[in-house]
């Protein structure tokens, strides 16, 4: 496999089912990843089949450096947190750091991707805090920009 093969890798501390001697990472190469892409069924049951793809989920999130500014996304994709439990990742009895990294060298980092010690806020459509909720089933808005910016550098 050549880097401009590589589409999806999923590894570190945590991960017990999946590939290799050691079951510690999972990789699909691109042209798996897109035609997971068209077809939710073709979905690894490793990575949890067709129940790891989320259609349509809406986020939120706010930042003030002056100005507030309220943003409100709609991602479709692998819903990370089924996925890596699917993988054998302990995602909510104590916080979950993930790190994205692309192959030409950007990467962030997420603590408490999940929101197990800090809790998330919904920003409504008029700019007021909604209710506090844990994002167990998302992904911190912050990682899915992150994501986002990969899928649209065209790096997986």
């Amino acid at each position: 496999m050549t880097p401009s093969d590589v589409g999806l890798v999923i590894g570190g501390q945590g991960i017990t089912n999946g590939v290799n001697f050691q079951n510690n990472f999972y990789y699909l190469i691109k042209s798996n990843l897109d035609a997971l892409k068209a077809d939710d069924s073709l979905i690894p049951r490793e990575l949890g089949g067709s129940t790891a793809w989320q259609q349509d989920v809406l986020y939120s999130s706010y930042d003030n450096h002056g100005t507030p500014n309220y943003v409100y996304r709609a991602v479709s994709g692998l819903n990370l947190k089924t996925v890596l439990v699917a993988l054998g990742a302990d995602v909510t009895s104590s916080a979950f750091n993930m790190e994205a990294k692309a192959t030409d060298g950007y990467n962030k980092v997420v603590f408490d991707a999940f929101g197990v010690n800090e809790q998330r806020i919904y920003y409504a459509p008029d700019g007021t805090p909604g209710d506090l909720r844990r994002h167990y089933e998302k992904v911190y808005d912050y990682f899915l920009h992150v994501v986002n910016a990969l899928f649209c550098r065209g790096l997986y």
